[in-house]
């Protein structure tokens, strides 16, 4: 080896070699002089963007290589990422903000995205942050950052139905992070399926917060659909307090008493409350309504308020009186009505088909000691959406066979078939001249004279009362 004066030396001297161009030596050196080179640059940031590291002695290099167009573009945005966190770590809230204005989406790395559009949230950047989530779509995004800038933004100026910002703050809300001003919006705007609406009905009402709006799309919603929700009858309620009278509650009340009606299904007790509280109001009630109401109170008939029994009496005498409309279960209510009285001497066949078809009963009544005669044949008339019936007064010792036959389509079938004998027990308090006769003939059968002979008392006095109050003109 020889050093720089000429001198040599050999191994029996002691040396040590040392690399005569050590970077670290110089680049404090060149720091003034090499400013604008991206070589430069690179070796102070360092080149691989999994390891390295920000720190004072570099952020200003860091810097220069974001805007260098020679840099490889996956570098250059993890350079940008880093800085972003060395300024926010360093609260070098200046640089950080001057960063954050001049970035666009297509500058971040997928898997900075969330902590960029966070940043942008807490340095007040909302409009930004709310635009940068757009073009990422809100699933990855922090569920609370996305709940900060949408409400900051909701607080300025109210922001109009938009799909965009409805789609962002359910999705935080689907992740449980929402506030009194994210389920205002989607009160007003959500529309999705009926479960997603319940559930925002739920925390609307746990933030005692307005549901109204999302009460009437989901009730509008379930009828479009037929769609099932546990707590259908409380979200009724929540409507129904305020909007008794619209078209939508009774639609409602009338999908609900057809389904009862017609279709057999359970339906919960609310729908009947609301057709009282619409008689209470003194509107008008649908016939599928008061029949259905009057179905579901057939089998309590003796726990009814005075109120339910009125109406009741009232439903009976439009129905039966007016309308002629007739229903099996109409004879529960013989002792709060006269036209439910009239009914339940009668034997009434029901058959539910197709309203459109031409449903026929064909029927022969036995009586003792009588031949039987031919089948009478009688069209079955349609009382209300398919259901069909047909009356028949029987007396004591007679018995009705009958068949029902469907026509539709030029098609008839044989359906049902049956038959029906006349109780052989007195009535318990026969009140009308039929009552009377069958129970005379009871007697008579059973050879009970006394009861007979009352009976007939009590027949010769109602009718010598109606032939006199009654006469035709």
């Amino acid at each position: 080896l020889e050093d720089a004066k000429g001198n040599r030396y050999y191994t029996t001297e002691d040396y040590q070699i040392e690399c005569y161009f050590l970077p670290r030596k110089y680049t404090t050196i060149m720091c003034e002089y090499a400013k604008d080179s991206i070589e430069y640059n690179l070796y102070m940031c360092g080149d691989n963007r999994d390891t390295f590291t920000v720190t004072p002695k570099n952020a200003d290099r860091c810097r220069y290589l974001i805007g260098a167009g020679e840099i490889e573009e996956e570098f250059r945005k993890a350079v940008c990422m880093n800085l972003l966190n060395y300024y926010f770590e360093q609260d070098e809230r200046e640089h950080l903000e001057k960063l954050l204005t001049e970035l666009e989406p297509s500058d971040v790395l997928f898997k900075y995205r969330s902590e960029v559009v966070k940043y942008l949230s807490v340095y007040g950047m909302n409009q930004k942050a709310y635009d940068f989530t757009l073009a990422y779509g809100p699933e990855n995004m922090e569920a609370k950052t996305i709940v900060r800038f949408c409400s900051s933004l909701l607080e300025q100026d109210g922001y109009p139905d938009s799909r965009e910002m409805t789609c962002m703050l359910y999705s935080a809300f689907e992740r449980g992070k929402y506030n009194a001003l994210v389920l205002e919006y989607l009160i007003r705007y959500y529309n999705g399926l009926a479960k997603n609406m319940r559930n925002i009905w739920k925390a609307a009402v746990s933030f005692e917060v307005d549901a109204y709006e999302i009460c009437e799309r989901l009730l509008i919603q379930t009828l479009e659909t037929g769609a099932y929700i546990a707590e259908e009858g409380q979200i009724y309620e929540s409507f129904s307090v305020e909007n008794m009278r619209s078209d939508i509650n009774r639609a409602y009340l009338a999908y609900k008493s057809y389904e009862f009606l017609v279709q057999d299904r359970l339906v919960a007790k609310h729908v009947f409350e609301g057709i009282e509280r619409l008689c209470r109001q003194e509107e008008e009630i649908l016939d599928v309504c008061m029949m259905a109401y009057l179905k579901f109170y057939s089998t309590q008939t003796a726990q009814l308020s005075e109120e339910q029994k009125k109406i009741c009496e009232k439903f009976l005498h439009i129905l039966y009186g007016e309308r002629c409309i007739i229903m099996p279960f109409f004879a529960e209510y013989k002792l709060i009505s006269s036209d439910a009285c009239r009914i339940s001497n009668a034997e009434l066949i029901e058959y539910k088909g197709n309203p459109e078809s031409t449903v026929v009963i064909h029927y022969i009544i036995n009586r003792e000691g009588e031949e039987n005669g031919d089948y009478v044949r009688e069209e079955m008339k349609n009382m209300y959406g398919g259901i069909f019936v047909k009356e028949f007064l029987l007396f004591f010792g007679e018995t009705l066979q009958y068949y029902v036959t469907e026509a539709h389509a030029n098609k008839e079938q044989l359906t049902e078939s049956g038959t029906i004998q006349k109780s052989d027990s007195l009535s318990d308090a026969a009140t009308d001249r039929y009552g009377l006769v069958n129970d005379i003939a009871v007697a008579a059968t059973l050879k009970d004279y006394s009861t007979a002979k009352e009976l007939l008392e009590e027949y010769a006095k109602k009718e010598f009362v109606a032939e006199s109050l009654f006469r035709l003109q």
